[in-house]
């Protein structure tokens, strides 16, 4: 088996040294290339990201487990009776003194109205068993002058009863 050169047969094998000469192969260069350009990308995307967390979203705070703590007031009624407006939303801002919810008047009406009806008839019980000098008392001006601590005293000048002089 002769060469066409009719040199000695060429052999099979390559040693080492002369295959870490040899120019790397064409798809490991393609790996490499692909390689850079996606480390590349995830560097110009990293960057970006970055950019835009210092100039936007530093800015703003974001949790996924926050509460608000607030002062949470029962409101309770001073008197019965049916809602006829409501004055503030949930979670509103109230002011002391501002009303919330404003009452059905008839009620308070009608209560008073009885219990005005109940006192005149009291008033209508009570009347016949108290004489009429006990439920009003004269008061007299001229009463004064026949106490004892008056007698004691010396005379004055004599006046009417209703303090003029004569």
């Amino acid at each position: 088996m002769s060469s066409p050169t009719g040199n000695a047969a060429a052999p099979a094998v390559v040693p080492n040294a002369v295959a870490a000469a040899s120019p790397v192969p064409a798809a490991k260069r393609r790996r490499r290339l692909w390689l850079g350009a996606v480390a590349a990308a995830v560097a110009v995307a990293a960057g970006a990201y970055g950019a835009y967390y210092a100039a936007v979203s530093s800015h703003y705070e974001s949790t996924d487990n926050a509460y608000v703590q607030g002062n949470l007031v029962q409101i309770t009624p001073q008197v019965g009776g049916t809602v006829v407006a409501i004055g503030a939303d949930d979670t509103d801002f109230v002011k002391a003194g501002q009303p919330l919810v404003r009452l059905d008047p008839i009620d308070a009406q009608v209560a008073l109205d009885q219990a005005e009806a109940q006192l005149a008839q009291t008033v209508r019980e009570v009347a016949p068993s108290t004489p009429a000098t006990a439920r009003w008392p004269r008061r007299s001006t001229c009463a004064r002058r026949t106490s004892p601590r008056r007698r004691a005293m010396p005379p004055r000048p004599r006046t009417t009863c209703s303090g003029a002089r004569r």
